[in-house]
């Protein structure tokens, strides 16, 4: 989490920051994209940060409108992998932004509030505050302009083209304090697909979720690499 943490954290607090909101470092992100096969990229945000990961779902749509999906226990592999910013490209060192990539694409995640640690005098606000679907768009919305200005070295008319015909805009969940919005883009990153975004301010952290299934069921299921690195045709020129 952010350095301001002790905005939230203080003499008075039992077991630290809420872990339900979600923001640019995580939290309950709450995107049903998130699955086998897929990587998610964060930024660490602070030197010796520390991992937690669960709010595993058997069935979910767009927004979780009821408050649960079908909550469940999995058994689940995943391969972390820390990356340092100083040996990756710089024209993506401003990756802040929980950002997925699927078999066939890449998926932005915004919110109402980008940090609500930073922005909220008092963080527990943000069940109240956070119900903004305009503002989790707005969010989305320029952090997909950004990053493909950045990737593609596009002018924002250009971008703004493209992502008018090319990238669906969604709701992820509507229940978890800070509403968020994403956007899926159909990203080829050619030759450098594997370093394109793993870059940030200090260090991005990803989670690479390589398989999963009910434990209830003693189910186990794999990826192969080949389906992992898989990419689909660029969609610009």
């Amino acid at each position: 989490m952010p350095n301001n943490t002790e905005n939230y954290i203080d003499e008075e607090a039992e077991g630290g920051a809420n872990t339900i909101p979600p923001a640019r470092f995580g939290g309950n992100i709450d995107d049903w994209r998130i699955g086998k096969g897929g990587t998610m990229f964060y930024r660490v945000e602070v030197p010796g940060a520390q991992i937690v990961v669960g709010d595993t779902h058997a069935a979910q749509g767009d927004s979780e409108l009821a408050g649960t999906a079908m909550e469940t226990s999995m058994t689940a592999k995943l391969r972390v992998t820390l990356h340092k910013a100083g040996s990756l490209p710089n024209k993506v060192a401003t990756l802040d932004f929980p950002l997925l990539e699927t078999l066939d694409k890449f998926v932005v995640h915004g919110f109402a509030y980008d940090n609500y640690l930073d922005q909220l005098a008092d963080p527990s606000d943000i069940f109240s505050e956070g119900t903004s679907l305009d503002l989790a768009m707005a969010d989305c919305y320029i952090k997909t302009r950004n990053c493909m200005m950045d990737v593609y070295s596009l002018t924002e008319e250009e971008t703004i083209a493209l992502m008018t015909t090319s990238v669906d805009f969604g709701i992820t969940q509507v229940v978890d304090g800070n509403w968020g919005v994403h956007a899926g883009a159909l990203f080829s990153l050619g030759n450098s697909a594997q370093i394109i975004f793993l870059t940030s301010h200090r260090l991005l952290i990803t989670f690479q979720i390589l398989t999963s299934g009910f434990s209830t069921r003693r189910t186990h299921h794999t990826i192969t690499p080949a389906q992992h690195q898989s990419r689909l045709v660029a969609a610009v020129s």
